[in-house]
């Protein structure tokens, strides 16, 4: 197991948990052929990722949140535009939880 990481609170994984589960739920009603799905599916991978890593207090999760950041601010604005009413709330409810972690520099 990795060094324990202090910065990531428990409060912090709920937030990521609830942005991945909007995610799935986007991605699961996205049309195959819409153009914010691979966006979508890469934030919902890149998610999975983190928080499977911050469950096990891997040292680099830190590294893979600020991915998922990055991730995010490259495709939401194709899943706004593009998206259904639960495609948008995934993009305010993420941009929340992530937009407060790239300001978090622990």
């Amino acid at each position: 197991m990795g060094t324990v990481i202090s910065s990531v609170t428990q409060t912090h994984l709920q937030q990521f948990r609830a942005c991945l589960g909007i995610c799935r739920s986007c991605l699961e009603t996205a049309k195959p052929s819409a153009a914010h799905r691979a966006g979508l599916t890469d934030l919902v991978l890149a998610l999975e990722i983190a928080v499977a890593m911050i469950e096990i207090n891997y040292q680099h999760a830190v590294d893979q949140l600020r991915y998922c950041g990055e991730v995010f601010s490259a495709v939401s604005g194709l899943w706004f535009e593009g998206g259904s009413v639960r495609c948008r709330a995934c993009v305010r409810i993420c941009g929340e939880v992530l937009g407060e972690w790239d300001g978090y520099r622990g």
